[in-house]
């Protein structure tokens, strides 16, 4: 088997400061667009012992370490992105994005 190799004559790379390029949204995601992505909301967490956790049963309220008005996380396979606010879309929840990470 002949294989063709050829040296590729690359042009330097240059740093770029994050203030001087564009927000990440308004990239053109033409070529991945189309994959689809896990988008979690995480709303609270909680401090239980193994005792109260299995005396769990339906009806049971968990009390949550964060008040009603703190905002909610948003996370991408895994990875928090930003935050929000829950809203209401008709009969199902909703999140106002009102930060987002660098």
């Amino acid at each position: 088997m002949n294989a063709v190799i050829e040296e590729l004559e690359l042009s330097p790379v240059t740093e770029k400061k994050l203030s001087d390029s564009k927000a990440l949204l308004s990239r053109d995601f033409s070529l991945v667009g189309h994959v689809m992505v896990d988008v979690e909301v995480r709303i609270g967490t909680a401090n239980i012992s193994l005792n109260d956790f299995f005396s769990t049963k339906v009806g049971s309220v968990i009390k949550l370490n964060e008040s009603v008005s703190e905002p909610v996380t948003l996370f991408v396979n895994g990875k928090p992105i930003g935050r929000g606010v829950l809203v209401a879309v008709g009969e199902n929840f909703g999140v106002r994005v009102t930060e987002l990470a660098d």
